[in-house]
């Protein structure tokens, strides 16, 4: 097997009943199952398996990114990236990750957002309750103003 390796039943001809398993080299994937074992027909279980190179990849979308970091679309195993985000963003999650043996990051790629959007939503917030607290002092105001005494 290409970058990787058997184990197990060594002997030829195989025999029913004989299991081989298969191994990947580091930086390689195994794609089918991990063992294939010979058939009381003297057929193999399986022959769709191979092992293919680990391969990490960036969003497509890098919102905030900074550009000018090595922004290659795919890394290999045990390689790492690190993430900055442009001016006016706030890096959410680790600066740095590592592409692992099964295609994914760890610890998970961090993102960048914007420090202009919580600007905004804290302003619209803090303006709305000061509109909400000034239409119920009017309605206070009004329903006092009208409210009437009667004598017992």
């Amino acid at each position: 097997m290409h970058n990787g390796r058997h184990t197990g039943g060594r002997v030829s001809p195989y025999l029913p009943g004989m299991i081989v398993n298969y191994t990947c080299d580091p930086g390689y994937l195994l794609v089918g199952k991990g063992f294939i074992f010979c058939t009381h027909e003297g057929t193999w279980s399986q022959v769709y398996h191979y092992c293919k190179e680990v391969k990490c990849s960036l969003p497509k979308f890098t919102n905030g990114i900074w550009k000018e970091l090595d922004m290659r679309q795919e890394f290999r195993f045990g390689e790492t990236v690190t993430l900055e985000c442009k001016d006016g963003y706030t890096l959410e999650g680790s600066p740095w990750s590592q592409c692992q043996a099964d295609n994914t990051w760890d610890p998970p790629l961090a993102t960048c957002t914007s420090t202009s959007g919580r600007r905004n939503a804290h302003i619209i917030g803090i303006s709305s309750g000061v509109v909400i607290f000034i239409i119920l002092v009017i309605i206070s105001w009004m329903i006092l103003k009208h409210k009437k005494c009667v004598l017992p």
